[in-house]
């Protein structure tokens, strides 16, 4: 009896094995063959001339809200430079604002940074004293006015076309030049607003960050939950979402002129962040391209940013993407709309649209 039972547990062990084994080969073979399928079919980089030609004829305002941010400041104001002579000197105009708050040394920086402006005859606004006051303002409203703040020189720009004026708003990130180079060549130009995707370990902006349906975007790869945006994310394709903001954005400079602006919820309207209502109210304007450039990935410091652009995206990704395509066949659909959304209802989400 015993030695049937052993034979019996010693055959499972044995099918288990021979059952994991070819599992895990099988599994080698598809993210293989997917990777290759996926090198082939990947968008390819545009050429040197036809980033150019994309670029070339826009102005470009670039903004940020700087404090306590001393770790990346030496990266973010090279890279910063780099990309402003990529763009051209006269093309350029820079608004950071500080607001006195730094107790680290962002704003020595921000005086390094301000020079080099000045040398290369950039046109600039460098505030680091405080010009909004903290008072008992509300996280959002606070950061609302101080996004507001750095806009305003915007429309001192009187001999920029709006039309033609690109707004590149950035937050405390580690990115590269050639980072928001691609940003701004998104759909060869053609949104409204284009974002990145920013990390920590995982996606960050979860908060903002809504697909058209109105659904959370997902923490890891894939992402996304609709299967064609999935297809446009897995080969580098824009995905259009609802929105997004995620380290860093570029909107259309028209808006603005139209009395669009950055604001906290209105008493009707769910809790959010500032950065979801600017994306809200484009879309109520009529501004309704909102991508996501799958391409460029920033991260809040080094390490995140090497790691989510070379070992993530050459290793894990590919190896999630297949676990994700198994899972997909035995998972039910997310639910499209949070309790924690706005608008509360599929058929209000679909009228914002």
């Amino acid at each position: 009896m015993k030695e049937g039972l052993l034979d019996s547990a010693t055959s499972t062990v044995s099918w288990l094995r021979w059952l994991l084994r070819w599992t895990t080969v099988l599994l080698l073979v598809y993210v293989t063959i997917d990777a290759v399928d996926l090198n082939a079919s990947m968008r390819k980089p545009l050429s040197p001339e036809d980033t150019k030609a994309i670029l070339s004829g826009k102005r470009y305002f670039i903004a940020a809200l700087l404090k306590d941010n001393e770790s990346i400041m030496a990266n973010w104001t090279r890279e910063l430079l780099k990309t402003i002579n990529s763009l051209g000197d006269d093309n350029v105009f820079v608004s950071i604002v500080e607001n006195g708050d730094s107790r680290d040394g962002t704003r020595r920086h921000l005086d390094n940074l301000k020079a080099s402006l000045k040398e290369q005859s950039i046109r600039h606004s460098i505030i680091v004293e405080e010009v909004v006051q903290r008072n008992d303002k509300d996280r959002i409203e606070l950061l609302s006015e101080l996004r507001n703040k750095a806009i305003e020189p915007l429309y001192s720009m009187t001999k920029w076309d709006p039309k033609m004026t690109r707004v590149l708003f950035l937050n405390d990130i580690w990115f590269k030049s050639t980072d928001l180079l691609e940003l701004l060549i998104t759909n060869r130009g053609e949104y409204d607003i284009a974002c990145a995707l920013d990390f920590y370990v995982r996606f960050y902006d979860s908060w903002v960050t809504r697909d058209l349906t109105g659904s959370e975007i997902r923490p890891s790869f894939p992402y996304f939950n609709d299967a064609t945006a999935k297809e446009q994310q897995r080969h580098g394709k824009p995905v259009r979402v609802f929105s997004c903001w995620n380290g860093v954005a570029v909107l259309q400079a028209e808006p603005f002129f139209k009395k669009v602006a950055f604001r906290t919820s209105s008493a009707s309207q769910i809790y959010h962040s500032e950065c979801f209502w600017i994306c809200y109210d484009f879309w109520k304007a009529g501004y309704n391209r909102v991508l996501i450039n799958p391409n460029v990935n920033v991260a809040y410091n080094q390490w995140f940013y090497h790691m989510h652009n070379t070992i993530y995206s050459k290793i894990i990704h590919p190896l999630q993407a297949a676990l994700s395509w198994i899972v997909s066949r035995y998972e039910p659909n997310a639910d499209s709309l949070p309790s924690n959304n706005f608008p509360a209802t599929a058929e209000q989400w679909q009228s914002y649209r």
